[in-house]
């Protein structure tokens, strides 16, 4: 058994979202059906988490990371939106190394740009420090 530790630490030149000039982030993590989330940061579109996750993993190999970044209370539809997505495929990550990168994220349907993501990760067997 294997640990993803993940560190979503910030991002940056989000879109606007509600017909303002601020969104309200947030990312949804998800590995194997699990999920966790960052806190929303409010009005801001470079928002800074620097928050910790971790995930086990059974095989480093095969799998993926999902982000999925949404508006908090987002529009004119109600709810939130959506706002971008990233996938980080598990055999990208070299065993034991730490990974520190931004990520070019994908715009969601009616949005101009999807951001960049900045990202700390580090797949270890099971019981290795962050």
């Amino acid at each position: 058994m294997y640990q993803l530790h993940v560190r979503v630490v910030e991002a940056r030149d989000l879109d606007n979202f509600d017909g303002i000039d601020r969104s309200d982030p947030y990312c949804i993590l998800r590995v194997n059906g699990m999920e966790q989330r960052t806190s929303c940061i409010s009005n801001n579109n470079n928002p800074v988490w620097n928050q910790e996750f971790h995930f086990n993993v059974p095989t480093p190999q095969a799998g993926a990371l999902e982000i999925r970044m949404r508006d908090k209370d987002g529009g004119l539809r109600g709810g939130d939106d959506d706002m971008s997505t990233l996938f980080v495929q598990f055999g990208m990550l070299p065993l034991g190394q730490v990974i520190d990168n931004w990520y070019p994220m994908t715009p969601c349907k009616s949005n101009k740009r999807g951001g960049s993501l900045h990202l700390i990760l580090h797949m270890a067997p099971m019981g290795t420090p962050p």
